[in-house]
């Protein structure tokens, strides 16, 4: 389907250096979004000095910033001379509302153009404001752009309801799309001999998935939790599948608790490393292929997600489509997709009596745990949920309405 906007131009902000890769599928998304306009140029921040780079109608350039803090500045003046080198109607995007929303916003009104902001998480959430200084001041940016927003695209029914419900905007600019997950992918995976072989000596298998940033996947309270409930089954396991600057802090909570029996902590490439090894850490870890996260899946018992905020939460959906009970906090799609006692768990975001109790439960009942994963199972599988190729064309699909969209927004 054909959805080129002849006229307009966009100029689109973000931080993921990933794009400037080659065979990205970022990349991919954004040569497709950006053929529908008239010129496109994606603006991020980059870690080295690069050219800017041609493909088609579609121009990549970099700003050259080793430390993020100076990105929003140097975007800014780089956005400035994108523009005034293109003449013609201009639309900016931003991959979130924070600073990088303010500066789209700048670079808009100089423009005369529109502005369409992406919301990735629960910007309203208390625990996200309250997590840092750095989550207040981009709750204050998000609070100070999304009004003036001429289009916002949410990844999830709950950001959206917090957007209406607190009145920064109506629900008429807000186009609800969630991150693209291919349930396919981790449904018709193969548990792994190797993971089985390795996991058959304990009682109880638990995953967790997630960067390691403890302000916002709250891993301590699940260690915490993970204290109480080795008293209840010492032989218990659980692999806590992520990468980020906690990793120390997990680490050392875990030595603290005297839980190296029943923890480990690391990325994919170091579980599969340990999986395949019996157990045995070693020096190099062997790359993780993009199976090996659905197979994995598939020797636990459940998936623990322990949150303190979420805008979606993906590893929800992967596990529910690999046939894996979820316990969650009541973040990103739960009540929506994963419903409380219906097709998963849901407890109160960090009240770890409650999760402790909820994991005890499913422990105790593995009827209740076989339920829940069938029904878990169904609900993804029945669900429209976006496909990758499905996700860059609806996504180009939002850019282009916001981008022929007549009403004007607060300014």
């Amino acid at each position: 389907m054909e959805l080129r906007i002849s006229t307009t131009c966009l100029l689109a902000l973000g931080i993921d250096e990933r794009v400037f890769e080659k065979d990205s599928l970022l990349r991919e998304n954004a040569l497709y979004y950006g053929r529908q306009f008239f010129s496109t140029h994606i603006l991020c921040r980059s870690t080295k000095p690069r050219k800017a780079e041609k493909v088609g109608n579609v121009v990549f350039h970099s700003v050259f910033a080793r430390a993020p803090l100076f990105f929003p500045f140097f975007a800014f003046f780089a956005g400035l001379r994108i523009i005034r080198a293109n003449r013609g109607a201009w639309m900016v995007s931003s991959d979130n509302p924070f600073e990088i929303g303010v500066v789209s916003w700048m670079l808009a009104r100089y423009a005369r153009g529109k502005l369409f902001l992406q919301v990735h998480t629960d910007v309203l959430s208390p625990q996200f404001w309250q997590a840092s200084w750095k989550e207040y001041t981009r709750f204050l940016c998000a609070k100070f752009v999304i009004p003036r927003a001429d289009c916002i695209r949410v990844v999830s029914e709950r950001i959206r309801r917090s957007l209406v419900e607190s009145g920064l905007r109506d629900a008429k600019r807000i186009e609800v799309l969630p991150i693209a997950t291919d349930v396919k992918r981790f449904s018709g995976a193969l548990p792994s001999a190797a993971c089985n072989e390795f996991l058959k000596k304990y009682s109880f298998r638990m995953i967790a998935v997630g960067r390691l940033v403890d302000k916002e996947k709250n891993f301590s309270m699940l260690l915490g939790v993970m204290k109480e409930f080795v008293k209840i089954s010492p032989v218990a396991f659980l692999a806590i599948v992520g990468y980020g600057p906690d990793r120390n802090t997990y680490d050392s909570l875990v030595r603290q608790n005297h839980l190296e029996n029943n923890v480990i902590i690391g990325s994919e490439e170091e579980m599969k490393a340990f999986v395949c090894s019996g157990g045995e850490r070693t020096v190099q870890s062997p790359r993780a292929d993009d199976d090996f996260l659905p197979s994995f899946y598939k020797s636990f018992d459940a998936c623990v997600i322990s949150s303190n905020y979420e805008g979606w939460n993906r590893v929800a959906v992967e596990a529910m489509a690999a046939g894996i009970p979820v316990l969650m906090t009541d973040v990103g799609c739960a009540g929506d997709v994963l419903k409380d006692g219906e097709n998963g768990m849901v407890v109160r975001v960090n009240d770890p009596s409650a999760f402790l109790n909820a994991l005890i439960k499913i422990y105790r009942d593995p009827d209740l745990r076989r339920r829940l994963a069938g029904e878990g199972r169904k609900t993804v599988e029945s669900l429209e949920f976006v496909t990758r190729d499905r996700y860059a064309f609806q996504y180009a699909e939002i850019l282009s309405h916001c981008a022929t969209y007549q009403d004007t927004a607060q300014k």
